[in-house]
């Protein structure tokens, strides 16, 4: 089994969130967290919710190879989706719900970047009307 707890704690350490923090933010004590990080497993729920809230791709325990390997932040993420028949069963492997989220939160990242331009062109153009330098 992969040692679920020192993972999660790297992945803390990577991304400056504390312990303390996270606690906070799963309902638990402080204390309660590090003993959980001291195990090399723990329950589902818990497990998927430190996930959500830290960003941490659920998978990532999976893939873990050693202090080398890349730990999966949900940000890296733009398309992963696939799916596999496993005897009569379809089985969905990735997210491509997340997929969409990502591309959509980049289409407004890149709206949000042209608006900015247009506004700092409007600036210099009144700037300049003024007869005030822009600084550059």
């Amino acid at each position: 089994m992969k040692p679920i707890g020192p993972i999660i704690k790297r992945f803390l350490e990577e991304n400056d969130i504390t312990q303390i923090d996270l606690a906070k933010k799963i309902g638990k004590q402080p204390s309660y967290l590090s003993a959980m990080l001291q195990k090399s497993s723990m329950d589902a729920e818990t497990y998927e919710k430190i996930c959500q809230i830290i960003g941490m791709h659920p998978m990532t325990v999976f893939d873990y190879c050693g202090e080398d390997s890349k730990i999966v932040n949900v940000s890296d993420l733009k398309e992963v989706s696939g799916i596999t028949n496993i005897g009569n069963a379809a089985v969905n492997i990735g997210d491509s719900a997340l997929a969409r989220v990502m591309k959509e939160k980049d289409k407004l990242i890149e709206e949000k970047n042209r608006l900015i331009e247009e506004k700092e062109r409007t600036i210099r153009i009144l700037m300049r009307q003024a007869g005030l330098e822009d600084g550059a």
